[in-house]
């Protein structure tokens, strides 16, 4: 198999590095705590560049690097993928109030500030980072896995 070359090319090699976005309210749901160094066995989705959650928290560039999204709940996962965890990145953003539909009224809600993420990177990614302001919340983590197998 090939090494992967762009977003657009979904192939990866045996022993390449990839990126996987683990969202923490799945990781709360039914998540395993991981940390650098632990092997991991995941469902995962590939994910789409331009619609990707990624790309709007962090930009064009770690929407491109991020290549799956582990999933829990859903039918999506079109892979299993098993690997390494060679590092793990928090991934906090801005948020702000907004109307979101008609059929709020006049309630608003706290929506995501398109490129405000941050990354802090952490050894281990249990069920959650404490946030407490509803302004700058956690979202989740940006893993980089060994990948041993993709199946």
């Amino acid at each position: 198999m090939a090494a992967q070359s762009s977003k657009s090319d979904k192939t990866i090699g045996k022993s390449t590095q990839t990126f996987v976005w683990v969202d923490s309210w799945q990781q709360q749901c039914c998540g395993d705590d991981f940390r650098v160094g632990s092997h991991v066995k995941w469902q995962v989705r590939r994910t789409e560049p331009s619609a990707d959650w990624v790309a709007t928290l962090l930009g064009k560039e770690w929407g491109d690097k991020v290549c799956f999204a582990e999933e829990h709940h859903d039918n999506s996962a079109d892979a299993e993928l098993n690997g390494m965890v060679q590092s793990i990145q928090a991934v906090t953003c801005d948020r702000q109030l907004e109307k979101q539909s008609p059929r709020l009224g006049s309630q608003k809600v706290w929506v995501p500030i398109p490129g405000s993420g941050q990354l802090r990177k952490v050894e281990t990614a249990g069920l959650t980072e404490e946030t407490y302001d509803p302004s700058h919340t956690f979202d989740g983590w940006i893993v980089g896995v060994h990948v041993e197998q993709l199946t």
